[in-house]
This record gives structure tokens, sequence and C-alpha cells, in this order.
């Protein structure tokens, strides 16, 4: 396309009409995106293109071409000792319940003690 020159004034709201021969040109439309550009007293407005969708089978491709070294051996047997750790934790605070003897209370006792308690305290004041 030719370099051309189009003058445009923005409505009251900053919109702006990006000419037909421009959206042809460069194939925007009503679902296109745009990405604006404020620089050093201009804008640059670029259309975003979507990157096209890679399949299953293109993904794993592109991700197995990936050179390097991934040992993560460490960490994962950290994790493992972790969740066992906490797991062991759990069951053995469990098993320290159970072997705890069933807990018999009756509130009503332990209100009259506390009104008796009270009782004395109040008796050694005076």
């Amino acid at each position: 396309m030719n370099t051309q020159v189009k003058y445009i004034k923005p409505f009251s709201n900053g919109q702006i009409t990006i000419p037909k021969e421009f959206r042809d040109a460069y194939d925007i439309h009503n679902d296109s995106w745009l990405k604006l550009i404020p620089d050093e007293g201009k804008f640059i407005i670029e259309p975003v293109r979507e990157e096209k969708k890679m399949s299953k089978e293109e993904y794993r491709n592109k991700l197995l071409s990936i050179k390097g070294v991934w040992d993560l051996g460490d960490e994962i047997n950290r994790s493992r000792e972790e969740s066992f750790k906490k797991e062991f934790d759990r069951k053995a605070w469990i098993k320290r319940l159970l072997k705890m003897p069933a807990l018999d209370i009756d509130v009503d006792e332990l209100a009259e003690n506390r009104r008796r308690m009270e009782e004395k305290i109040k008796s050694r004041a005076l």
C-alpha cells in the first residue's frame, strides 16, 4: 500500500473512525482488536492478530522441541516427603484421639461446682 495521509477528527467522546481503505488494506473488521501505543506525541495503531490455535499434536511437538534439562526429581521428592509427613502427623493425631478415654462431662455439675467456688471466694473476701 502506498503511504497515504488521511486527516480525521475525534468525536466528542474520543472515538475516531479509521478510513475504509485503511480497514480494508489491514483486514480490520468490527470484531478486530487494535493496539494503541502513545509514542512521543503521536499514536501508533497496530492490528492484533490471533495466533493460529495448535492441535494437541502440534503443541506436544512444540513442547518436545524445547531444549534443556528439566530435572524436577528433587522437587518431586521434597513434595512427596512433605505430603507423607502431613499424612503421618494426621494419622498419629487420630490415633492419640482414639486412645483417649471418652469424656463424660455433666454440664450441670460443672455449673454447680463453679457456683460453690464463687461463694467460697466471696465468703473469704468478707
